[in-house]
């Protein structure tokens, strides 16, 4: 093998020093060629080592590379998905869109159609309202002029019964002065007529044998001188019946005076029947304005509506709604309501009457009291066959009420129909007034407890007038009807009294 300095040859080196120097020149080449070679050897090696790395990366980022790609395919797998979900949810999201914008018109449209019929409604309200207004205020007026025209007539008739009653102490204290006195004359008169009757049947025998003689012995002119003391006869027997006739004529005089007296007490009592029947009819048909249509009682603490104007009591109307959420009578479900202290004042006043008028109050079971005096079960089954027991003893209460109160307006119907007085002797057109719904419901009477006590007059003392009587009159018979006639004027005079001035309190309260 060839070196690799064969190059240099010694036949090219002219000189020693120059061979030496080419020498030199050789062993440096070649220490340069051997360090060469190792840093070639090093560098291949790194480069190697280069290559491998640059390999292992290029694998590891083919791998990234294929892994990125897997992930960018399952990301846009995902966001495929996705913006296919998105454009879903938008689809949908625009349909509801649609649909609450049709809602929201549909809402709109009917709001508008409800703020139409809430104005309509409301004016016809204000129109009914102010129809009912000026419908109230004629009917105050109507009602101001009857009740005018009523305590004009009640003044009229309690003049007229403090007429009949002065013309009645006057015609009694005229019967017993005639009484007397007839009594005298017919003690007196009685003898004389017992004597007159028993000397006429005497002498009647005696002057008829007296005429058959005369017309026996004397057919032509003794017939005339005869029939002179006939006739003279026939005189005084007719003065002696003439005076019998008087006698019994005034005999007669006090039975004419007693039944003249009858007939008065007859008319005072039917009077007071009928003042009485009018007064419960009356009473019947206010109690049916008061009651409560829920409980079916007199209002207790009453309560009126706003959504609808009727008036119910608080304790009925608070049950009801706890059951159902709305009003009873318009079936409103915003239910406002505030007390009504006119219907209040109403229910104490008819209470008023009720106890004047000598009616038992109606018992009115405490349906509270009794229900928290109840145990209470836990049992859901047992509460609610607890509450439909409670309801139907509410519900028999309730009905046997009824029951009762048409009883009632029955007798009082069919008392009233069974007395035949005539109207002029009543106070016409007075108790007859018909009680007017208005929108709180609330009839136009009233008369306070207070003057109750001020109104009826003192009541007179029977023992004092059965004393005089008793020793003016004789008779027990006529005692006890001139007692009952003054109980009855009493009577009469109190509600005619009671009358006026509830129609006089009602006129000023009522009429604007």
């Amino acid at each position: 093998m060839a070196s690799p300095y064969s190059f240099i040859s010694p036949s090219s080196v002219s000189s020693p020093h120059e061979c030496e120097s080419a020498w030199q020149l050789a062993e440096e080449s070649k220490t340069a060629l051997v360090g060469l070679e190792a840093t070639l050897k090093r560098r291949n090696l790194a480069l190697e080592q280069q290559v491998k790395q640059k390999l292992q990366e290029t694998l590891n980022l083919s791998r990234e590379k294929e892994n990125a790609e897997q992930t960018l395919q399952n990301e846009r797998r995902d966001f495929a998905g996705k913006r296919e979900a998105l454009w879903g949810e938008i689809d949908r999201e625009k349909m509801n869109a649609e649909r609450s914008t049709e809602d929201v018109q549909r809402l709109e449209r009917r709001l508008s159609a409800q703020e139409r019929e809430f104005r309509e409604e409301k004016q016809q309200l204000l129109q009914t309202l102010r129809e009912q207004e000026t419908s109230f205020l004629q009917a105050a007026n109507v009602l101001a002029e009857k009740c005018e025209e009523a305590a004009t007539k009640g003044e009229q008739l309690e003049q007229e019964v403090q007429r009949l009653q002065k013309q009645l102490e006057e015609q009694r204290e005229k019967f017993k002065e005639e009484r007397d006195r007839w009594t005298q004359q017919g003690a007196t008169r009685g003898g004389q007529g017992v004597e007159l009757k028993s000397t006429l049947l005497r002498l009647v025998p005696h002057l008829r044998s007296l005429l058959e003689a005369a017309e026996f012995e004397l057919e032509g002119a003794g017939t005339q001188t005869q029939t002179v003391p006939g006739d003279q006869a026939e005189t005084a027997a007719g003065a002696e019946m003439v005076a019998l006739t008087q006698n019994e004529d005034v005999a007669a005089q006090p039975r004419e005076q007693e039944s003249v007296l009858k007939e008065l007490l007859e008319q005072a009592s039917d009077a007071a029947k009928a003042q009485r029947d009018i007064s419960l009819r009356n009473l019947a048909q206010r109690e049916g304005v008061l009651t409560c249509p829920i409980s079916l009682e007199l209002f207790a603490d009453p309560v009126v509506t706003k959504c609808c104007g009727k008036t119910f009591s608080s304790n009925g109307l608070r049950q009801a709604l706890m059951q159902r959420s709305v009003c009873p009578f318009c079936r409103s479900t915003r239910v406002s309501y505030c007390p009504n202290r006119d219907v209040a004042k109403l229910v104490v006043f008819h209470r008023a009457e009720r106890s004047i008028l000598g009616l038992p109050e109606p018992v009115v079971p405490n349906i509270d009291s009794a229900m928290q005096q109840e145990p209470q079960e836990s049992d859901s089954n047992h509460s609610s066959r607890s509450v439909s027991t409670r309801q139907s003893r509410l519900r028999d209460r309730r009905i046997e009420r009824m029951h009762t109160r048409s009883s009632t307006r029955n007798v009082a119907a069919n008392t009233g129909q069974g007395q035949s007085v005539s109207r002029s002797t009543l106070r016409p057109n007075h108790q007859e007034l018909a009680l007017q719904r208005s929108p709180s419901d609330a009839p136009s009477i009233a008369v306070p407890v207070r003057r109750v006590r001020f109104i009826i007059p003192p009541r007179p003392d029977p023992e004092v007038d059965s004393r005089s009587d008793t020793r003016l009159d004789s008779s027990s018979d006529m005692t006890t009807r001139s007692d009952s006639a003054r109980q009855l004027a009493w009577s009469l005079t109190a509600i005619t009294a009671l009358n006026t001035s509830r129609n006089r309190q009602t006129t000023s309260r009522r009429v604007p």
